[in-house]
C-alpha cells in the first residue's frame, strides 16, 4: 500500500512549481520585507487588536530563518532537538547582538519529538528557557497520547 503523504508533495510545493510553470519564473517569498508590511497591516485592523500579536518565525537556519528571528519575532519555534537547541539558541542571540537586541525578549518554542522521552526532552528545554512545547499527532487516528503526557507534565510542575 502506498502512503499517499509521502508520494505526494506539500500542497505548498505543488502551488509553488504551478506557479513557476505559469509565469516561468521562480516564486520567492522576500520574508524580511514581508514582515514590515504585516506589521504596518496590523495596526489598521478593524476592529483593532486588544493586544499586540505576536510575530511567531519558526526553523533553524542560522544565515538566515536566525536573523530574522533576531530583527522580527517575538518568538522562535525551534524545530530541533535538545541537544542542537543550545547551539541555535546562541546563534540566534549572536545575530541579536548584531542588530542590538537583547535575546531575552524573544520567547522560545520547540517541538517534542520523541514520545518516549516527552518528560525528559521537555524538562531540559525548560532548563533551556523553552516556554512554549508542541507536541503533534498525525491522522488517521490522531493519536493524543503525547498531548495527555505533555498536559500531565505541565501540571505536574
Amino acid at each position: 500500500m502506498v502512503d499517499l503523504r509521502q508520494a505526494t508533495p506539500h500542497p505548498g510545493v505543488l502551488l509553488t512549481s504551478s506557479q513557476h510553470a505559469c509565469y516561468q519564473r521562480p516564486v520567492r517569498v522576500h520574508l524580511a520585507g514581508a514582515l514590515p508590511r504585516i506589521k504596518t497591516r496590523l495596526a489598521k485592523l478593524n476592529p483593532a487588536p486588544t493586544r499586540d500579536i505576536p510575530v511567531l518565525i519558526g526553523g533553524g537556519g542560522e544565515r538566515k530563518t536566525l536573523r530574522l528571528v533576531a530583527e522580527h519575532a517575538d518568538i522562535w519555534h525551534s524545530f530541533t532537538g535538545v541537544d542542537e537547541f543550545p547551539a541555535k539558541s546562541a546563534v540566534l542571540a549572536r545575530h541579536c547582538a548584531d542588530v542590538g537586541r537583547d535575546p531575552a525578549t524573544i520567547e522560545r518554542s520547540a517541538a517534542l519529538q520523541d514520545s518516549g522521552r516527552l518528560s525528559a526532552d521537555a524538562d531540559a528545554l525548560a532548563g533551556l528557557g523553552v516556554t512554549l512545547l508542541t507536541v503533534g499527532c498525525d491522522g488517521p487516528d490522531y493519536d493524543l497520547a503525547a498531548a495527555e503526557a505533555l498536559c500531565r507534565w505541565r501540571d505536574s510542575r
